[in-house]
């Protein structure tokens, strides 16, 4: 029988804890903006999300790019599970916020979401792993 698995969580408290934190959020962010641009480009669902609500967006991004950055996944598969379920999470509260009826739309924005999550917390995590930007000693 495995274990239980558990999972590190990063509070910024040494100063280079904070320096490879910020790190890896400027990473995170930096993916976030250029798929919202390809998005906003290519689809005219999200180019209205956009422009009606880009406050939000900006409030929903930092929130994800934060919850994305504070974890330390073990491997591969923790990082793209951790990002999707942070995907699916902030959809959730999206489409329940904003959406009066549940429709294709919403399910497209979900799956693409979650999506979303899974290649940014992958891509971080081997970024951010290959660079040594991960803690080098617990904060206390």
């Amino acid at each position: 029988m495995k274990e239980n698995v558990k999972t590190n969580l990063i509070y910024f408290g040494t100063l280079e804890n904070s320096k490879y934190g910020t790190l890896r959020s400027l990473i995170a962010i930096t993916l976030l903006f250029i798929i919202l641009s390809i998005m906003y480009v290519v689809s005219s669902f999200y180019k209205k999300i956009i422009k009606e609500r880009i406050l939000g967006i900006i409030i929903l991004c930092i929130a994800l790019v934060s919850a994305l950055c504070v974890i330390v996944p073990q491997n591969d598969y923790d990082a793209i599970k951790y990002g999707g379920s942070i995907g699916a999470f902030f959809s959730i509260i999206v489409i329940v916020s904003y959406s009066e009826i549940l429709d294709w739309n919403s399910l497209i924005f979900l799956i693409s979401s979650i999506l979303i999550g899974m290649l940014i917390s992958f891509t971080v995590y081997k970024i951010s792993k290959k660079l040594d930007w991960y803690p080098v000693k617990p904060c206390l």
